[in-house]
């Protein structure tokens, strides 16, 4: 896709009118390995999308780019980003919890980016409903949470079956110590943000609870911004609504 179109989509779908420092860069970015570092809520999403969508090409009957997420939250607020700007392309999301009968009928015509939780996309490919062995672009997002959430595994056997990658893009909210070698990372282009978050605005603090049930820490923690305007993040959905 044309960067001047992605960028127009950009300003009409999302409102996003002006790039950050990390967007800038990955917009600019022609490596074929990436690993992208960057804390939560800096517009990690949009700055893979304006390099993956790059590298497709109209629709074709084939998978072009996969994106693996650690959570149904994630992978939804992926393809809402993705979706309006890739115009033309056909963009699904595949996760647990989701109707299986309802993604299979999707696949009827075959869509040219699928975004996934790795258990869910391994579904389908141990069923026969899809192939990706002729994916050429593959983002894993999040991978320390991947990491976290144990979907190594998955992600291996996920990877084992792309034999034509020509675009790999890895992001992460903190520096890797170690990097995936199913993954063909060396002389990779790293992008490390982690220290300066979006335009250079963003202070990252540890607060310790001192109880385990960490609520009251979270209140007062919440009654001591400044602005007392706050987005709060939780692993799950049922904390979401403890929250």
């Amino acid at each position: 896709m044309d960067s001047k179109i992605i960028l127009q989509r950009l300003a009409e779908r999302h409102n996003i009118t002006a790039l950050n420092d990390m967007q800038l860069r990955m917009q600019a970015d022609n490596s074929p390995r990436a690993i992208l570092l960057a804390p939560t809520g800096s517009g990690k999403t949009v700055g893979f999308a304006l390099r993956l969508l790059r590298r497709l090409s109209a629709s074709k009957g084939d998978i072009q780019a996969v994106v693996l997420a650690p959570s149904r939250e994630l992978v939804i607020q992926i393809a809402d980003v993705i979706r309006p700007v890739a115009a033309g392309l056909k963009t699904v999301a595949f996760y647990g919890g989701h109707a299986m009968a309802d993604e299979e009928n999707s696949l009827k015509v075959i869509p040219d980016i699928i975004v996934a939780t790795p258990g869910r996309l391994l579904d389908h490919i141990r069923r026969g409903n899809l192939s990706v062995n002729g994916v050429g672009s593959l983002v894993i997002d999040e991978y320390d949470k991947m990491l976290e959430l144990g979907f190594l595994d998955e992600m291996k056997r996920i990877v084992s079956r792309m034999k034509q990658l020509h675009l790999t893009i890895l992001t992460s909210a903190t520096p890797l110590v170690e990097y995936p070698d199913f993954l063909q990372l060396k002389g990779a282009t790293i992008m490390d943000f982690t220290s300066r978050g979006p335009s250079g605005q963003l202070q990252t603090v540890r607060v310790t609870s001192p109880t385990k049930d960490k609520l009251d820490t979270l209140e007062a923690l919440l009654k001591a911004l400044p602005r007392g305007r706050a987005l709060v993040f939780v692993n799950h959905r049922d904390a979401a609504g403890r929250v």
